[in-house]
């Protein structure tokens, strides 16, 4: 599962931020089953910054298995840049999957032995 963050930043400050806080829901929507979502609280910002896990706000970072995959900061993107962007962990994500899958079948029981 990717999970979408949202540090959508002050919006009385900055007007993308509102813009940004539509992001996650239409991805959700986009993905359904493979996203979950969590916006940051305000307060938690400044602690990432720290951290250099942020680049920017608004900022929408996407994280699987405590890893970062990606993140798109400052300004808003085209739909199909944010869509491109999930697609393409997403699907390495499942392969890897589908690969630890595949290597937990027996042998003889991929071959059809003993059927």
């Amino acid at each position: 599962m990717v999970t979408v963050l949202l540090s959508a930043a002050d919006p009385e400050r900055l007007a993308e931020a509102t813009e940004a806080a539509v992001v996650p829901p239409e991805l959700i929507n986009e993905f359904v089953g493979r996203l979950c979502s969590a916006v940051i609280a305000r307060k938690a910002e400044g602690d990432l910054a720290q951290g250099s896990l942020m680049r920017g706000q608004p900022m929408v970072m996407l994280l699987a298995k405590a890893q970062t995959l990606g993140l798109t900061a400052r300004t808003m993107k085209a739909w199909s840049i944010y869509v491109d962007r999930i697609s393409k962990p997403i699907a390495r994500l499942h392969r890897e999957a589908a690969a630890v899958v595949g290597a937990a079948v027996p042998y003889h029981k991929s071959q059809g032995v003993g059927r």
